[in-house]
């Protein structure tokens, strides 16, 4: 059963994949554009050299943190839309602490901060589950305001509490990070450094939750059936807040990383739409824990060529945000009447309990 679920996901993938692809080489040639000289610059861009292939792995780490994010907390019937908040709040806790103890050891700084991060994002998320399972407020509606005011938030503690003068602080960022606080960077030249390999670490963890511990497992009979779980002994309720915990702490480590990786400070607004490409990557894999970082790499291959495919394939950078809508179309269509069964059941399960 399991080998035929992954077997029509990889399907349903290749199929949006397809689908955008084809929709993308009839509007070139509309256009008439060179499909040929496109495509190749956009491969060229994305793995055409260590370099460009080093950029695109790196972009894959934010992407599988937050497509995780999405997936565990669908997991338990969760609709956590505030993974960018979450992943902002990370980020943010995790600067807090390097600036706040900066004569601590760098490795010390890099638990602290990972760990902060975890901290910030789980509380970020909690919020709107326990909103949601005492008052049966919308986690949609709640996790998506979440993030507004996580993005402000953030912005009021650069511009005051760690504001620098000067043009760093102007600019909207913190200070830097101590030095010693760094991944270690595995090509040189480039940002790649060891977050991808904590994204997959991270990937391999909770897929093994999910499918052989016993909270992991009872958290995916919620989010098949909530009732029937209930019937069955389990605590919906306390799976569901523990879905949701798992997920903000999952967003926070991932903005943790980037401060810590690559960014080794905190910009206003820096990553402003990764919490809805972890949310695309997610569906594409039809939140398959191991086929997230396949589909993470295909979209940063997308948005890494983009550049590339613009300036030499004559081709504007907008297309590969409308390949991106397009296979959100697609998946939505192919997942239509799932979720018209899923939204009904949920209405059903709500009434009973």
């Amino acid at each position: 059963m399991k080998k035929q679920k992954m077997i029509s996901t990889i399907m349903i993938a290749v199929f949006v994949i397809v689908c955008a692809l084809g929709i993308s080489i009839i509007m070139l040639l509309i256009a008439h554009k060179d499909v040929v000289l496109a495509f190749s610059k956009l491969a060229q861009g994305a793995v055409g050299n260590k370099m460009n292939f080093a950029r695109t792995v790196r972009m894959m780490a934010p992407l599988i943190m937050l497509a995780l994010t999405f997936s565990v907390a669908l997991r338990g019937q969760m609709f956590n839309a505030g993974g960018q908040g979450q992943f902002y709040l990370g980020a943010v806790c995790a600067t807090a602490v390097s600036l706040l103890f900066p004569n601590l050891p760098g490795w010390l700084l890099i638990i602290l901060g990972i760990i902060a991060g975890m901290a910030g994002g789980m509380l970020w998320a909690l919020i709107p589950a326990v909103l949601k399972v005492r008052f049966r407020c919308s986690e949609v509606v709640t996790t998506l305001m979440f993030n507004y005011i996580a993005v402000y938030f953030t912005e009021f503690l650069v511009r005051v509490p760690f504001y620098v003068p000067g043009a760093v602080g102007e600019s909207g960022s913190t200070a830097n990070i101590p030095e010693g606080v760094s991944l270690t960077t595995l090509v040189k030249g480039s940002e790649l450094t060891t977050e991808i390999i904590f994204a997959l670490v991270v990937t391999a963890i909770v897929w093994y939750w999910s499918r052989w511990m016993v909270s992991g497992y009872e958290t995916e009979v919620v989010g098949v059936n909530a009732v029937a779980a209930r019937y069955t002994g389990v605590n919906v309720k306390n799976r569901q807040l523990l879905a949701m915990a798992i997920s903000g702490a999952i967003a926070g480590a991932g903005g943790a990383l980037e401060i810590i990786g690559v960014f080794h400070r905190f910009v206003i607004d820096f990553a402003p739409s990764v919490g809805f490409d972890g949310i695309v990557v997610s569906l594409m894999a039809g939140n398959s824990f191991p086929l997230i970082p396949v589909t993470a790499f295909f979209l940063s291959c997308l948005q890494s060529g983009a550049k590339t495919m613009e300036m030499f394939g004559k081709v504007p950078r907008s297309l590969v945000d409308v390949m991106i809508g397009v296979i959100i179309v697609v998946v939505t269509v192919k997942r239509l009447p799932f979720v018209v069964k899923g939204t009904k059941r949920a209405v059903k399960e709500n009434k009973e309990s």
